[in-house]
């Protein structure tokens, strides 16, 4: 095999930083967002919800029947109006991510880059001038359609996946993914960390100010720094509004692929179940948390998340790091969901603030499960293919976010009725063991050539050759054959048998 090419530090100066403004923005505005609502919503109810306190509810030591039943109002019409806006980012962006994955493998990397950083944008504008105007908080859902529309975080991932696939040594991928993951952590570490101080100490309009600042540094660092990993090629270009890129996809997931399609059809339902498990559940966690007993302010809550991505992120990139020297791929994605399983259980039952702090330390190795995933479905899948492999992978995600807020949030309301909210996390520790079991029927690339690696192209070359030789020894065979006379014939015949025998023993190997 050839030496591979070493990842310099200018190589994470391309999409790297793009990642972490993105990034920033995106999960500065998703606690902002969703605690603005739950502030609106509050306010209309009459329930005193007060997230620039020390304890959200104002009331907490004090809860009456009557203030019980404005919070499981309030709790309801939060996780309707959850539901809804993850609808508009989310079925949007699945369709886009269909069309945009495919047409950047030849259109190029970075209108994939740049559109979901445009379409977060405009959501920030949109809801900066909501606020300012007090207008009703369903405003909301147009910029939520509009960055759904502009791909949301589905295209920014996959085209990030496949610009990194395109720039990188196929043995650092995976690493390289958990760094790109670290950079999506740090972003939602730095930003959590201040976004309940800016709450706490400006209100909600400042934040949102800032978010803006973040897409647009991020939007003009695509368009002007960032260099494209693809050259564009007017040969066969896949028109961007086709249905030859739902067929390039499909063809992806249904070549052979000389045994491996099973083992990319698994990590691709795995990846998706994983996401399900856990962006599925962001939604509930943030309700979790603002009820009682729990009762977190902004500056809580956004401590906890900000712990959560740090862990996730260390966990991921140390986590490869370290297990990669003695680990196979599928031994540390075993180790990593189990650790997911874990953690879910514990917030199942936790009451206290000190327990649910606890949850992101049991599953600190969650950061290395997607990452060596992709690693592994990019080992299988050829570099023209990457960017429909990591579409599919990208829109199953998406899918099994938009899923999970659908089924999990309508659980944890009924959930409220006979006491147990956290009936939901037990569910979704369940759903993570499919991807467990399944890793035990994928095929280990380390031990198993996969069909796009160097040994089987030449293994595939020098077959080529052996069978063209072979093929060109029946010619001149024939050729002499029919040269001679029938009683050389006779002799030659043993010599031809023995031939054809090698030829025949050659094509099956």
């Amino acid at each position: 095999m050839p030496p591979q090419p070493r990842l310099t530090w200018r190589t994470f100066l391309t999409v790297e930083p793009v990642i972490f403004l993105y990034a920033y923005g995106l999960f500065m505005s998703m606690p902002t967002f969703q605690q603005y609502v739950y502030h609106r919503i509050s306010a209309h109810k009459g329930f005193p919800y007060a997230p620039t306190k020390k304890s959200g509810c104002a009331a907490k030591d004090n809860m009456n029947s009557t203030l019980k039943s404005l919070e499981d109002e309030v709790q309801l019409l939060a996780s309707r109006f959850d539901i809804a806006n993850v609808m508009c980012l989310s079925v949007p962006s699945i369709v886009m991510s269909l069309l945009v994955g495919p047409w950047t493998d030849t259109g190029g990397r970075k209108p994939g880059l740049a559109s979901p950083v445009i379409g977060a944008f405009i959501e920030a504008l949109n809801a900066i001038i909501v606020m300012y105007t007090n207008w009703p908080i369903y405003m909301l859902f147009i910029g939520s359609v509009v960055n759904g529309c502009c791909g949301f975080f589905t295209i920014m991932t996959q085209t990030a996946m496949a610009y990194i696939a395109d720039t990188t040594p196929e043995t650092k991928v995976a690493l390289r993914m958990a760094i790109m993951q670290l950079m999506i952590l740090i972003g939602g570490l730095v930003s959590q960390i201040t976004s309940g101080l800016w709450i706490t100490r400006f209100g909600f309009i400042p934040p949102y100010w800032f978010i803006l600042a973040c897409q647009f540094s991020a939007a003009m660092y695509v368009i002007f720094i960032v260099p494209e990993s693809k050259p564009k090629t007017r040969k066969d270009r896949i028109p961007f509004f086709s249905l030859r890129s739902l067929k390039v996809i499909w063809s992806v997931y249904r070549d052979p692929r000389h045994g491996y399609r099973r083992s990319l059809v698994l990590l691709l339902i795995g990846d998706g179940i994983v996401s399900l498990s856990t962006m599925g559940l962001s939604g509930v966690i943030l309700l979790y948390v603002l009820r009682t007993p729990l009762c977190w302010s902004a500056n809580v809550l956004g401590g906890f998340m900000a712990f959560r991505f740090l862990t996730q992120g260390l966990g991921g990139v140390i986590g490869i790091g370290l297990l990669k020297r003695c680990c196979s791929d599928q031994n540390i994605a075993r180790i990593g969901l189990t650790s997911v399983i874990v953690s879910l259980v514990l917030f199942a039952f936790a009451n206290k603030t000190s327990m649910v702090f606890l949850v992101p330390l049991v599953g600190c190795l969650n950061g290395a499960v997607s990452p060596v995933m992709k690693g592994m479905m990019s080992k299988i899948t050829r570099p023209d293919e990457r960017g429909a492999t990591f579409s599919a992978v990208a829109a199953i995600s998406t899918l099994c976010n938009f899923v999970g807020a659908f089924f999990f949030n309508p659980i944890y309301i009924q959930s409220l009725s006979f006491g147990f909210p956290g009936l939901v996390f037990l569910i979704s520790a369940v759903l993570a063991l499919f991807p467990l079991i399944s890793m035990s029927f994928i095929r280990n690339t380390e031990y198993f050539p996969a069909p796009t690696s160097s040994e089987a192209e030449t293994s595939a070359i020098d077959e080529g050759k052996m069978i063209e030789l072979n093929e060109n020894n029946i010619e001149e065979a024939s050729d002499d054959i029919v040269a001679k006379s029938p009683d050389e014939l006779e002799v030659k015949k043993p010599i031809q048998d023995s031939d054809s025998t090698s030829i025949s023993t050659s094509t099956k190997l």
